[in-house]
């Protein structure tokens, strides 16, 4: 008969009357597969839990897992019933065999969604190990429970208990074994899978043959009950084959959604690792997917996007642009896949930037689910990487130019000089031969010209006015030559400035070199500042890219003009002082313009070497005066642009560069500023 209460022996149980019963091996083998391969699949279930992000999966893998595990164990304990032999006739009451199954799912269910939490501490596995001991033992002893047999069924209490701990210590080791981190390289994932198992099975073998070694089974009277009368070989194996079959499919299952993840992850590793902004589109235009790069370009949050319609948050081909008008419209309508170039695409605070973008089309094979993935960069920085090219270019070409003229000027320059100085020079000896005929006139006596022809001569004298002409022409002759001394000073100014442009460092001299491009920007600054020069007579040469660094002097000069430009305006008598100075310091020279302008205000200080930026009124410069300058010193002569500056005194820029290539200022990479007052 089946009893459903658990009787334990006590000191008046006689056990000589108990009848002993025996294993067949081969069942007993086959039970041990089950229990390994149950847990083997429900270890293979926890990970795919853990790797799923969606909430609804992660479930369908928790019920799929709990159903494995509780479907094992409970295959396994039922073949291992078959395989226990006992001297009497055996059956099994099928409502509470079957019934027996339930506490294992549950347990097992219990179990796997305690453990699924991102950090799983001892504590976390010793409950869950616990939990599967509960569930293998009730398990255990409702299928007990189910015997039908001629036999009274007792159990010794210490055993019993011992059964139920062998249980919870295996499984709590086994889960041990695939949660806790291990950092040897010598076992790998699949290793770890085994033994953990490994472990885990033999927790449900241990328990289930403890508990068998402690039933007693004392022989009584037979009751009549509904049993099933069918070879233990023919359900041992037909269990076996049932419960294979499930775990088998399950298995496949996980392995094909790990791959699928894996294949899936690999995607998401690129999208997340490209610079180019990325994201997926329905046929309504909603979004489907954006990678981080994408999201970081427009300003949202991927959350905020998915679900989103493009059209209203991200793109417009204008400022005011309707969808029609977008070629991502076109392409999900029309099937057109263009490449878009200079594009507006919106950010979340309301601004726009370029974009390059291209949209390739992603239909299904029925053609019913119609999808577009956008790739797009923002251009902002290229442009204005083509707007410092282009104005680079036209400063290089203005440089070549203007040496082309000066070279042109400076022969006819050249010319006049010589000829001027040969006039000067000739005029002398005319003049001594005017004055000497002067007086041989005069010495003359009355009668030994003609009197008509003296007359003549004597109003002719009168109206060149000799004594003024002798007395303004050395003068107009000396003004000459230093008009034409000056303009050759500018001509050479202008070579020496338009320095052709070149990859290749040469030894410069920097006094020489300033003193060019103060004359050469003299227009900027004579009505505005003058000009106070301090110069190191003993200054080495410095290697350096010789049109390059008269740029920067130029820039910062004609800053510097600017400022004081705008204190002090072009009123007569109102002037500045720009103040260049030059000295050695270590390896290297320093370089100081100093002005007495506005200064620079707080909240500029730290975009002033940004490109594009400018405090200047619109038209007044382009921002790139100091950016180009910063580019110049650091990145390409290995030296330092600094500045000190007071809001109402001025603006100090200070330039330091290395006399040789190697000898490279420390902390040449960093853009500083001292601040007075």
């Amino acid at each position: 008969m089946f009893n459903l209460s658990f009787q334990f022996l006590d000191s008046t149980t006689d056990l000589t009357t108990s009848v002993q019963g025996r294993f067949n091996p081969i069942l007993v083998v086959l039970s041990l597969a089950i229990a390994g391969l149950a847990s083997y699949t429900a270890l293979l279930i926890a990970e795919r839990v853990h790797a799923s992000e969606n909430r609804r999966i992660r479930y369908a893998w928790l019920g799929a897992g709990a159903f494995a595990m509780g479907t094992g164990i409970w295959a396994m304990h039922f073949v291992g019933m078959l395989a226990f032999k006992l001297p009497m006739t055996v059956n099994y009451n099928l409502f509470l065999t079957c019934m027996s199954i339930l506490p294992a799912i549950l347990a097992s269910s219990a179990a796997l969604h305690f453990l699924n939490a991102s950090e799983i501490s001892f504590w976390r596995m010793t409950l869950g190990g616990l939990l599967m001991a509960v569930g293998i033992g009730t398990m255990h002893f409702l299928g007990m429970a189910g015997m039908v047999m001629d036999a009274e069924l007792l159990y010794d209490p210490a055993l019993f208990m011992i059964s139920i701990a062998f249980a919870h210590l295996l499984a709590t080791f086994g889960l041990y074994t695939k949660f806790v981190p291990v950092n040897h390289h010598w076992i790998t994932g699949a290793q770890r899978n085994f033994v953990s198992a490994l472990a885990m099975g033999s927790s449900i073998c241990a328990m289930h043959y403890t508990a068998m070694s402690s039933a007693h089974f004392i022989p009584g009277e037979v009751s009549l009950v509904e049993i099933i009368a069918i070879s233990e070989y023919v359900l041992a194996f037909a269990t076996t084959m049932a419960t294979g079959l499930i775990l088998g499919v399950l298995i496949l299952a996980t392995i094909i959604d790990r791959r699928l993840q894996e294949a899936n992850g690999l995607v998401h590793l690129i999208l997340d690792s490209v610079e180019e902004g990325i994201f997926g589109i329905d046929r309504e235009g909603f979004i489907t997917f954006i990678n981080p790069a994408g999201a970081k370009l427009i300003g949202w949050k991927k959350e905020e996007l998915i679900g989103q319609s493009q059209y209203v948050i991200i793109h417009h081909t204008h400022l005011a642009g309707a969808p029609e008008e977008s070629p991502i419209y076109a392409t999900m309508t029309k099937g057109d896949m263009p490449y878009g170039r200079n594009e507006i695409f919106w950010r979340k605070d309301g601004s726009t930037f370029p974009v390059e973008c291209a949209h390739t089309l992603i239909q299904s094979t029925n053609k019913e689910n119609t999808e577009a993935v956008v790739t797009f960069r923002d251009l902002t920085n290229q442009q204005k990487r083509e707007l410092q090219l282009r104005q680079s270019q036209k400063l290089e070409s203005i440089g070549q130019l203007s040496a082309g003229i000066a070279h042109e000027i400076n022969t006819p320059i050249q010319f006049i000089s010589d000829n001027l100085r040969f006039l000067t020079d000739s005029f002398h000896e005319v003049q001594k031969v005017l004055e000497a005929y002067a007086h041989l006139v005069c010495a003359l006596p009355p009668d030994a010209v003609d009197p008509q022809r003296l007359q003549e001569m004597a109003a002719t004298l009168a109206e060149a006015d000799l004594p003024y002409v002798t007395a303004e022409i050395p003068k107009a002759l000396h003004q000459s030559l230093d008009g034409a001394e000056r303009v050759a000073n500018i001509v050479r100014a202008m070579k020496d400035f338009s320095h052709p442009g070149s990859t290749e460092k040469t030894l410069y001299d920097v006094n020489k070199a300033i003193e060019s491009t103060i004359t050469v920007a003299r227009n900027e600054w004579k009505y505005v500042a003058e000009m106070v020069t301090q110069f190191d007579p003993a200054l080495p040469l410095v290697s350096c890219l010789p049109g390059e660094f008269n740029q920067v002097i130029l820039n910062l000069l004609v800053n510097a003009a600017h400022a004081i430009e705008a204190v002090v305006g072009k009123a007569e008598g109102g002037k500045g002082t720009i103040t260049v100075t030059t000295r050695m310091q270590n390896d290297g020279v320093e370089i100081r313009i100093a002005d007495t302008g506005t200064g620079i205000p707080e909240n500029a200080r730290h975009k002033i070497f940004d490109p594009f930026f400018t405090t200047k009124e619109v038209g007044k410069g382009t921002g790139q005066g100091l950016a180009i300058a910063h580019d110049v010193i650091v990145k390409k002569h290995g030296g330092r642009l600094t500045f000190e500056t007071e809001v109402g005194t001025g603006t100090t820029f200070i330039i330091q560069v290395p006399s040789r290539p190697e000898h490279q200022v420390k902390g040449h990479d960093e853009i500083t500023h001292l601040v007075g007052g």
